[in-house]
């Protein structure tokens, strides 16, 4: 019986954790080639994921398709509206500029990498929402670009598969040059019912080993 409470206990504990064994990480470089600027979506791919990049304006409250994209040779993606768009970054010159991502698959968003920016400059995250192909606001509209920022810091709000990200401020400018998102299985939490089996065996082994003290004691 103690044999059988063991294995149940091993399956169990692999179980716990199958989630976060599933769970792969993807980083596209958006940094390694100038590219034309094109209105149609570019797509890239890294691991087992894909992800459609395109161009898009935000004028409050809507977000409408519009200019063009471009990766640029150690900058990253860039917007342009317009031959009179002399800023190619992501900026808020004539209108503020968003980069759509649309994912193969739901995914988390990790870290977002920016350059060309100053401290002054502001960015904004939309988030997928539960109406298919529409964006919402994230609650962190005021945000500033850094070398390195930690999206998982926005809250759960960042999973989905369909997210804008861009300029919000007037006169802010920077490109994006890295994108990490967790996909596969976006949940870090163990599972709940691999957990009470696992726990359930545990206390059928602390249940047996007190029945048997007591036995021997008698």
């Amino acid at each position: 019986m103690i044999r059988k409470m063991i294995a149940i206990a091993s399956i169990g504990f692999a179980a716990m954790f199958a989630s976060q064994a599933n769970a792969a990480t993807a980083t596209f470089d958006f940094t390694t080639e100038t590219s034309f600027f094109t209105a149609s979506p570019m797509s890239f791919a890294s691991g087992g994921l894909s992800v459609d990049v395109s161009s898009a304006a935000y004028a409050d409250p809507f977000v409408w398709d519009n200019g063009a994209i471009r990766t640029e040779l150690g900058k990253g993606l860039g917007v342009r509206f317009g031959a009179g768009d002399q800023d190619l970054a992501i900026d808020s010159e004539f209108g503020k500029d968003l980069v759509i991502f649309d994912f193969s698959e739901d995914v988390s968003l990790k870290s977002i990498t920016f350059t060309h920016y100053e401290d002054n400059d502001r960015f904004i995250v939309f988030n997928d929402s539960a109406v298919e192909g529409n964006l919402q606001p994230g609650n962190h509209q005021s945000a500033s670009p850094t070398g390195v920022f930690d999206l998982s810091t926005l809250g759960p709000e960042v999973m989905g598969d369909f997210f804008a990200i861009g300029a919000l401020a007037r006169g802010s400018s920077f490109y994006i040059a890295e994108l990490t998102v967790d996909y596969g299985t976006v949940s870090a939490v163990p599972l709940p019912p691999a957990m009470l089996l696992f726990a359930g065996a545990l206390g059928g082994l602390g249940w047996i080993t007190r029945r048997r003290k007591v036995a021997t004691s008698s």
